[in-house]
C-alpha cells in the first residue's frame, strides 16, 4: 500500500470537492456580459518575446470570457471525474495490501 499515493489522492479529492461545490453554486451563474463578476487572465510564456503576444493574450482572454459557461461545465465534469478516479485509486491501494 502506497501511503503517499493515498495522501495525494485525498488532497486531490478535497481540492476538487471544494472547487466542485463553488462551481455548482456560483460558477453556473457567471455571465460573460457581467464584466464586474469575474476576469480571466492568460499569460503567454511560449514565444512571449514575439510580436503579437500581448494581442494574442487579449484575444484568448476575450474568448475565454465568452466561453465561460462551457469552461464552468467542463470544470464541473472534470472535478467529478477526478474525484471518482482518486476514490478508485484509494480503493486499489487499500486492496493491494490485502
Amino acid at each position: 500500500m502506497n501511503i503517499t499515493r493515498i495522501k495525494q489522492a485525498i488532497a486531490n479529492i478535497e481540492e476538487n470537492t471544494l472547487a466542485l461545490k463553488w462551481l455548482e453554486q456560483y460558477g453556473v451563474n457567471l455571465e460573460d456580459r457581467d464584466k464586474d463578476a469575474f476576469s480571466i487572465g492568460i499569460r503567454l510564456h511560449y514565444a512571449e518575446s514575439c510580436h503579437g503576444t500581448t494581442e494574442a493574450g487579449r484575444i484568448l482572454e476575450s474568448f475565454a470570457r465568452l466561453s465561460v459557461r462551457d469552461l464552468v461545465a467542463t470544470a464541473i465534469m472534470n472535478c467529478r471525474n477526478t474525484i471518482e478516479l482518486e476514490r478508485d485509486a484509494i480503493r486499489r491501494e487499500a486492496s493491494s495490501d490485502a
